[in-house]
């Protein structure tokens, strides 16, 4: 159940619902209501904002075994040097545009070597 990472999540880092809500934008009392049970279907948009508030990937916060090639690699990608915001964004495509991902994969290591090769410039100028 959604909740139960959610609490889960939250309560690795010492969170309270009500930081959660000021960090996700979501009101407290709908966070106490997804952590109990009594909502359990958080939309793509509920889903988004949670992530983005822990600084996760959406699939980090389901955790649903699903097939390999349906689970967006964000480990991979996340040392790859990619940013997080960017895990974050490109992750929510992954899940909202499934005949896509092949394209969303490729563009998505294009774009942490692009991040890491201006990293080095940048080094490099300072």
């Amino acid at each position: 159940m959604v909740g139960d990472r959610v609490k889960e999540e939250r309560a690795r880092r010492g969170w309270t619902q009500r930081d959660l809500a000021v960090r996700s934008g979501l009101g407290q009392s709908y966070i106490s209501q997804l952590e109990s049970g009594r909502r359990d279907n958080p939309t793509s948009e509920v889903l988004l904002k949670l992530a983005r508030a822990f600084e996760i990937a959406i699939d980090e916060l389901l955790l649903m075994p699903v097939e390999d090639d349906q689970i967006f690699p964000s480990a991979t990608l996340r040392n790859e040097g990619l940013p997080e915001s960017e895990i974050v964004r490109i992750s929510a495509l992954w899940e909202q545009h499934p005949e896509k991902r092949q394209t969303l994969l490729e563009s998505a290591h294009n774009l942490a070597q692009a991040h890491a090769k201006l990293n080095r410039l940048t080094a490099e100028l300072q």
